[in-house]
């Protein structure tokens, strides 16, 4: 087999010039290790081979002794050499990489789908943010400078098309020369020592790099790196956090509506999509996640609207917990549709938040919900086939709600003719009948860093000047993470909801960095060192862009000053990523769809 060595044409000398490089199997010597991840239900990875490059001026040849599992027969592959790799094309990995290719650092983007552009080029397009944007700067602005700009606007947008923002999002790795592979993933990370060197990637192309970003909603580089990671809630013993790990039960529909909802069908058995009780302790922590769903953009406008697609089976006996919702919140008069903010058609079956274009962005509702505990356990242990099935139960399920809200008699009459006006859109997500390409995953893996954000930071609005890369602002909001029932076994209750009002709050530069033991040139924009409550507000889009730029310039300070990731102070790296675009703006305390 013979390989093509890509070698940027700046490299340095000394680096250039230096003699065969060998990549060794896992296990075959401290340089070269291949680490195993930490975070229970991962996948494992296979080793990389062993191969030795022989360098010929800038660009030459090597042979290869054999041919890997993942290789069929002889062939090329390629080995590159970056300033840094962007693991994720999510908003933040994005932001990331363009902050650092209009330095003039040679960067990749490695997306594993073929989808670019996160979850705001998926259906989360009512931007969860608290005013007018003013905790926004530098780098992380531009993408909402850019939305206003498209649509004739000077101001910032927050409710942009998910096919505008696609745009602008590539626009923004094209202009900084940022290179993007797409439908492939990192099969196996290789460490000198802490420091990550090189990926092999599921293709057989190998890329070496100097530094390292976990952009991905799962924080998927995290294990393949060896660095520590948590899943799940943290018990309230661990931090001394007053909402940590299993939470008190709580009515399935909220305040005033609250009524029992009986549990079981008229044979005794539980209803669908109820747990029985399983005796866990107040504040224990276990691995439960949040509730997952698909945020659907819809529209009125016939000249754009698509059909929205039937479900594949359906049995109007599975949603009898949802018809038991829909008539005990008709009891207390709900169910019309009202419109809140000025911009939201609310009802207790959905939250239609007005986009640009004519289009709305669906949220969940509380009688008839899109979120879904708990389907999603298995996704962050899952390869693309497993996350492929796992999204399809999430779609079948979603197609489901939406029959209901549109069929079913529990619904008030008025709601259901007022839905019947709405479909998928025309013009966005093609080839996917309008579904949109990604499922929204409200929590992934989180890193346990070196500094961890909690409970008390967020709530007591904690604020350090020295190690702050930006600020937070947005109130805790979990989602449910089971539905279950009573001790009894007789009420439908749902548990692990959260929703506390905070100020602002520092976001700080530690909270980004693995320990130094672990992964010396290694950031996670995404998955951030934070308790599972504190997680619940960091979890916004516009906070992961202002981790993503800090990430950026993170790097490109280490990389102009030849010092490590750690040796940087927040301060440094916020002056950089907030740089292009340092002005603020009033702030009129408006709160858009909570997410």
């Amino acid at each position: 087999m013979r390989c093509r060595i890509a070698c940027p044409a700046d490299m340095p000398e000394d680096r250039s010039r230096q003699g065969p490089i060998r990549i060794p199997r896992r296990g075959r010597g401290r340089a070269g290790r291949s680490s195993g991840g930490t975070a229970q239900g991962d996948p494992p990875r296979r080793a990389a081979p062993r191969v030795r490059l022989r360098r010929f001026g800038r660009a030459g040849t090597i042979r290869r002794g054999f041919s890997p599992s993942w290789a069929s027969g002889w062939g090329e592959f390629v080995v590159k050499y970056y300033d840094s790799v962007v693991y994720g094309a999510t908003p933040s990995g994005i932001v990331a990489a363009s902050l650092m290719g209009k330095r003039g650092l040679r960067v990749l983007v490695i997306e594993p789908t073929g989808h670019v552009g996160g979850l705001m080029t998926s259906g989360l397009n009512a931007t969860d943010i608290i005013g007018s944007g003013s905790i926004l700067r530098g780098a992380a602005r531009e993408v909402f400078q850019r939305a206003g700009a498209a649509y004739g606007s000077p101001e910032i947008e927050f409710r942009a098309e998910p096919h505008v923002l696609a745009g602008i999002f590539r626009g923004l790795l094209d202009e900084a020369g940022v290179e993007l592979r797409t439908g492939t993933r990192i099969a196996t990370i290789m460490k000198t020592g802490p420091s990550l060197s090189h990926a092999v990637l599921e293709d057989g192309d190998t890329v070496w790099s100097a530094f390292w970003i976990d952009a991905t909603y799962e924080g998927d580089l995290l294990p393949l790196a060896g660095v520590s990671c948590r899943i799940g809630r943290e018990s309230a013993e661990a931090h001394g956090e007053t909402m940590a790990g299993r939470r008190r039960l709580g009515s399935m529909l909220p305040a005033p509506l609250d009524e029992p909802i009986p549990a079981r069908d008229g044979r005794g058995k539980l209803l669908p999509y109820l747990l029985p009780p399983d005796g866990v302790r107040l504040g224990d922590g276990d691995s439960r996640l949040q509730a997952f769903c698909y945020r659907l953009t819809l529209t009125r406008n016939p000249d754009n609207r698509l059909p929205i697609p039937e479900p594949d089976r359906y049995d109007p006996a599975d949603m009898e917990l949802f018809r038991r919702l829909a008539l005990s919140g008709r009891r207390k008069g709900a169910g019309a549709v009202s419109i809140v903010h000025g911009t939201t058609f609310n009802s207790i079956f959905f939250n239609l938040a007005r986009l640009r274009g004519g289009k709305y962005d669906m949220n969940s509702g509380h009688a008839a919900p899109i979120n879904l505990p708990l389907a999603g356990m298995d996704w962050l242990g899952s390869g693309p086939a497993g996350r492929r099935r796992i999204a399809a139960i999430y779609r079948d399920y979603t197609a489901r709600i939406l029959h209901f809200i549109r069929t079913d008699e529990s619904v008030p009459e008025e709601t259901r003719r007022f839905f019947a006006e709405f479909g998928f859109c025309r013009d966005e997500y093609h080839g996917s009948d309008g579904w949109p390409p990604a499922l929204y995953v409200r929590e992934g893996r989180r890193l346990q860093g070196i500094d961890t954000l909690t409970e008390h930071d967020v709530l007591r609005g904690a604020v350090d000047p020295e190690a702050d890369i930006g600020i937070g602002r947005y109130p805790l909001d979990c989602k449910p993470i089971q539905w279950t029932v009573t001790a009894d076994g007789e009420r439908a209750v749902r548990e692990g909801m959260i929703f506390g009002k905070c100020d602002r709050y520092g976001i700080r530069y530690g909270m980004l960095l693995p320990k130094p033991e672990e992964a010396s040139n290694l950031l996670a924009s995404v998955a951030a060192s934070a308790t599972h409550i504190a997680f619940a507000s960091l979890r916004m889009e516009p906070h992961w862009m202002i981790m993503g730029a800090a990430a950026g310039a993170a790097v490109v300070l280490a990389t102009r000053q030849r010092r490590t990731l750690h040796a940087l102070a927040g301060r440094a790296v916020r002056a950089l990523a907030e740089a292009d675009l340092p002005h603020a703006v009033p702030e009129p305390a408006v709160a858009l769809a909570a997410g």
